[in-house]
Order: structure tokens, then sequence, then C-alpha cells
């Protein structure tokens, strides 16, 4: 990290509540106020599509490992034989 970055890093840790404050909110109503109906609608439904594959492939992962689990059970059984 260069010097600016180090500079803007300290003055951002070293601001004090309402500074941080003043600054999200100012940031908050710039952002709402450029952003159109459509692109929120964009944003959310990339977002629920995001969220269905997320879950869909945390369950395939489960799905794995639960059969893992078991392929692993029967090999042990079957060296045992």
């Amino acid at each position: 990290m260069g010097k600016i970055g180090l500079i803007i890093t300290n003055y951002f840790c070293n601001m004090n509540l309402d500074v941080k404050l003043s600054f999200f909110a100012g940031w908050l109503f710039t952002m709402a106020s450029t952003i159109t109906i459509m692109g929120f609608i964009q944003a959310a439904f990339i977002g629920l599509i995001g969220g269905f594959f997320g879950l869909l492939g945390k369950e395939c992962f489960y799905y794995v490992k639960k059969e893992h689990k078991s392929w692993i059970e029967k090999i042990k059984k079957w060296r045992k034989k």
C-alpha cells in the first residue's frame, strides 16, 4: 500500500462517530438518488438468483459429503472381510 493508501486508511480510522455517520449518510443518499428503479430490480433479481444457486450448491455439497462418508464406511467394512 502506498503513501496515499496509508493516509486514507489513517484518516478513516481516526474519524469520530459523527463524521462516520455523515460520511455513510452522504454515500447512502447519493447512491439512492442515482440508482434507477430498473437497476434496483435487476440487482434484486440477480441477488435472488445468486441466493437460490448458493443454497442449491450448499445442498449438493452436503449430499456429496454424506455419500462420500457412506462410501468410506463401505470400503472399511469390505477391507475387514
